[in-house]
C-alpha cells in the first residue's frame, strides 16, 4: 500500500513533537541538583558526576625521582581537561610546589634517564630499556649513552658479572654486549621451529643398492667425499656458536632470565590451552559505522595453557626441564652466588615491596622468583 508523502510527513511531525517532552526532561534531570547540595562551586549533579576525568582528572602514575633526587616525574591527568585528552608527563621539585608540564620532546629526552633498571657492581651506572634500545646511564653525570639502535627490540637487560658487558634480551635469545667495543656475543639459539629430521639410512634393497652404486661408482664416491668435507667445514664454522635448542610445537618464549656470567639461562617457555574458545565481543561504535567483532579473552575457568621451566647451559645448548621450584633450586644450587646473580635490585623490587632482608638466602630467592 503506497502512503502519500504528505500524510508520511504528518507523522514524523507527530513523533518528532512527542519525543521532545521526553528529550527535554532528560535535560532537566541531568541539571537537576538536590537541594541539599547547592550553594557550592561543585553542582552535584548526573550531568557533572558523568564528566568524571574531565572534572577531577586521573591520578597521578608513573613516579619516578631523578638521580639527584631533586626532581619527581609522573604522568598525570588534572582536572579540567577534555576527558579524552590523556594523561601528560609532569614534574614537581623535591620541596614540593606547582607541577609543571614537560614538553613532549623532554620527556623523549629524559626517558633514559628516568627508566628503572640493573645497577652496576659500584651502584655508579645502571643499563635501561627505551623504546627496545639500549641505555647506559652514568648516575652522577647525570648522562645516557645509546648502547643499541635497532629495529629489534632488545629488553630485560643486566650487567655482567665483570661490569664491562650487558646481557638483555633479543627476540628469542640472550645477547652479550661489551660496552667499550661494541662486539656483540649471541649466548642462545631458541628456535620455535621443530627441529629438521635426519634422512634415515636405505634399508633392504634400496640400501644393497645405494652401496653398490658406491663401490662402483668414482663419481659417487667423490660426491660422498665432498659431502663430508662440507660437513666438516660447516661442524668447525660452527664450534663456538651457541647450539639449537627447539622448543615442542606451539610453544613460545616467555622468559629468558641468564646468570651474570652468561654460563647459565633460566628459559620458560608457555603454549596456549587446546581447545579453549575466545570470547566474541561486539563494538558497536566504529569510524565506518559497521559493527565489528573483537576476540578477547577466554571465560573464566576454561582450559588454561602449559607452561614449563629449564636451565640452558649456553656452552653445550643443553637444558633440564622440570618442575618450576626444581629447576629454580637446582639453579641457586650451581651458582657461585646466586643472590647477586638471580636478584636485581630495580625498580620492580622496590615495587614488590621487597628488602634485602627478603633475599638473604638462596631458599628465600626461590620463593621470591615463585611469587613474582
Amino acid at each position: 500500500m503506497n502512503i502519500p508523502t504528505r500524510t508520511r510527513a504528518r507523522s514524523a511531525l507527530a513523533t518528532l513533537l512527542l519525543a521532545l517532552p521526553a528529550a527535554a526532561g532528560a535535560q532537566a534531570v541531568a541539571d537537576y541538583v538536590p537541594e541539599a547540595a547547592r550553594g557550592h562551586d561543585f553542582a552535584l549533579s548526573i550531568r557533572s558526576i558523568m564528566r568524571a576525568e574531565a572534572n577531577v582528572g586521573q591520578a597521578p602514575t608513573r613516579l619516578r625521582w631523578t638521580d639527584d633526587s631533586a626532581w619527581l616525574y609522573f604522568d598525570w591527568q588534572p582536572g579540567g581537561l577534555e576527558w579524552d585528552e590523556g594523561r601528560s608527563t609532569y614534574r614537581v621539585r623535591a620541596g614540593g610546589g606547582e607541577p609543571e608540564k614537560v614538553s613532549d620532546d623532554e620527556a623523549r629526552a629524559m626517558a633514559p634517564l628516568l627508566a628503572g633498571g640493573d645497577l652496576s657492581p659500584d651502584g655508579r651506572r645502571r643499563v635501561v630499556s627505551v623504546e627496545g634500545d639500549l641505555y647506559l646511564v652514568d648516575r652522577r653525570a647525570p648522562s645516557a649513552r645509546r648502547l643499541t639502535h635497532t629495529q629489534d627490540a632488545e629488553g630485560q637487560p643486566t650487567f655482567g658479572a665483570d661490569g664491562t658487558s650487558v646481557l638483555f634480551r633479543r627476540g628469542n635469545d640472550v645477547f652479550a654486549l661489551a660496552m667499550e667495543s661494541g662486539a656483540l656475543r649471541q649466548l642462545t639459539r631458541i628456535s620455535t621451529q621443530p627441529p629438521p629430521r635426519e634422512p634415515s639410512e636405505a634399508e633392504g634393497q634400496r640400501g644393497f643398492l645405494e652401496r653398490q652404486q658406491l663401490d662402483l661408482f668414482e663419481h659417487v664416491q667423490r660426491e660422498e667425499a665432498s659431502r663430508e668435507r662440507a660437513d666438516s667445514v660447516r661442524e668447525a664454522s660452527e664450534a663456538g656458536e651457541p647450539a639449537t635448542v627447539h622448543l615442542a610445537s606451539g610453544e613460545r618464549v616467555q622468559e629468558l632470565a641468564p646468570t651474570r656470567d652468561g654460563t647459565y639461562v633460566l628459559v620458560r617457555a608457555a603454549s596456549q590451552a587446546d581447545g579453549a574458545k575466545q570470547t566474541i565481543v561486539p563494538d558497536w561504535v566504529t569510524a565506518d559505522g559497521y559493527t565489528r567483532d573483537l576476540t578477547v579473552r577466554t571465560k573464566v575457568g576454561d582450559a588454561q595453557g602449559r607452561s614449563r621451566a629449564g636451565i640452558l647451559e649456553t656452552a653445550s645448548g643443553e637444558s633440564d626441564a622440570s618442575s618450576t621450584r626444581e629447576t629454580l633450586e637446582h639453579l641457586v644450587s650451581i651458582l657461585e652466588d646466586p643472590v647477586t646473580d638471580l636478584v636485581r635490585r630495580d625498580s620492580q623490587f622496590a615495587k614488590l615491596g621487597l628488602s634485602d632482608a627478603d633475599v638473604a638466602t638462596a631458599e628465600q630467592v626461590v620463593d621470591v622468583l615463585l611469587d613474582k
